[in-house]
């Protein structure tokens, strides 16, 4: 499922989590209960996983000094320096560039930068 970003700006978030399967796949999940004045009625006050399949490269800074829920900010299709020289290492070893950059930010300060392949919605 594809859902516009956009509607997630103030979802708290309870987890974010670097999964490893048992054949060595590797996903970042980010779960969050969407704001219920987000915007779109089927995404209000419900929970949604975004799920970075088969992740190349993740830069993350992450902050714990907030008293309350940390809250989701915005959506980004930029990519700092640091991960311009990243994705230049990698690609310059011979492998493809992933099809995905995004930066998510977050109230508290914190950012995790993603270089992956797919990325996918999970709406619970």
């Amino acid at each position: 499922m594809q859902i516009n970003t956009d509607y997630l700006h103030d979802a708290t978030v309870f987890e974010i989590a670097i999964q490893i399967d048992h054949s060595g796949n590797r996903r970042l999940r980010v779960r969050m209960t969407c704001d219920t004045d987000c915007g779109c009625d089927e995404l209000s006050n419900r929970n949604i996983d975004v799920l970075f399949d088969d992740p190349v490269i993740i830069l993350a800074e992450l902050f714990g000094h907030m008293a309350n829920a940390e809250e989701f900010n915005s959506w980004n299709d930029v990519t700092s320096e640091t991960m311009k020289r990243k994705l230049t290492r990698f690609t310059e070893s011979g492998l493809p560039m992933p099809k995905h950059v995004v930066e998510l930010v977050f109230h508290s300060g914190s950012v995790i930068e993603v270089a992956c392949n797919d990325i996918q919605f999970a709406i619970g």
